[in-house]
C-alpha cells in the first residue's frame, strides 16, 4: 500500500516536471539569424536546425553559411524576422518581438 502511494507520488512529480519543461520550451523564441551566401534566410531556434534546413533546401555543400545569435549582431530596428518553425520548418513572417534588452 505504501509502495503504491510512493509510485503515485513519483509519477505525479514526473508528469509535473515534464509539463514544466514543455512550457519552458514552448515559450522559447528563436534567436539565431541564419545567412547563406550573404543572404538572410531566416531566424531559427538553434543552429543545428538552421543547418538541417540548409541540407534539405540546398544540395550544394560548398556554401558560405553563418548562424549568428541576434544579440551579437546589429540588426536595424525595423528588421522583420522570418521565423522558420522547429517542427515542420515552415516559414512564418512576423513583426519583431521585444527582446529583453529593449
Amino acid at each position: 500500500n505504501n509502495i503504491d502511494r510512493i509510485v503515485l507520488i513519483v509519477t505525479i512529480a514526473l508528469i509535473l516536471l515534464m509539463m514544466h519543461s514543455y512550457s519552458l520550451v514552448a515559450k522559447e523564441k528563436p534567436h539565431f539569424v541564419f545567412v547563406v551566401n550573404q543572404e538572410y534566410i531566416g531566424t531559427f531556434y538553434n543552429c543545428a536546425t538552421a543547418f538541417a534546413w540548409l541540407r534539405l533546401h540546398n544540395p550544394n555543400p560548398y556554401v558560405d553559411a553563418r548562424c549568428l545569435h541576434e544579440d551579437f549582431i546589429n540588426l536595424p530596428l525595423t528588421f522583420t524576422h522570418r521565423y522558420i518553425d522547429l517542427i515542420d520548418m515552415s516559414m512564418v513572417a512576423r513583426k519583431p518581438f521585444k527582446s529583453g534588452r529593449d
